[in-house]
C-alpha cells in the first residue's frame, strides 16, 4: 500500500481503522472514528465487552449506550474477540493498559 492510497482513501471515507483494547480510551476513540464516518474494528479479547457491544450496551458511563447502538447498527463499529481483522485495516491504533 503507497501513501497515495492511504491518503485517497482516507479523504473518500474508506479507510478502516483498528482499535485493540476496548477500555475506557479505546471504546469512545471508536465511537469518535465513527461519528468521522470512518468503518472501525475493535478488538478485545474481553469477551463480556465483546458481548456486550454487540448487544448494544455501553459498560462505560462516558459512552451512551444510544449512541454504541446506533452506529453498529448503521455498520460503522464491529467488534471481535480476535486479531483476525487486523489485515483488512488501514489503521491499526492500540488502546491497552498501563501500569
Amino acid at each position: 500500500m503507497n501513501n497515495d492510497y492511504l491518503i485517497e482513501s482516507f479523504k473518500k471515507k474508506e479507510a478502516q481503522v483498528c482499535v485493540i483494547g476496548l477500555g475506557y480510551v479505546g471504546l469512545p476513540l471508536c465511537i469518535s472514528i465513527a461519528k468521522a464516518g470512518f468503518r472501525v474494528i475493535g478488538i478485545d479479547l474481553d469477551k463480556k465487552k465483546v458481548d456486550a457491544i454487540h448487544n448494544g450496551f455501553s459498560y462505560l458511563k462516558d459512552v451512551c449506550s444510544e449512541t454504541l447502538k446506533k452506529y453498529r447498527e448503521k455498520g460503522l463499529i464491529q467488534v471481535t474477540s480476535t486479531y483476525e481483522k487486523i489485515s483488512e485495516s488501514q489503521v491499526v491504533i492500540v488502546c491497552v493498559p498501563t501500569p
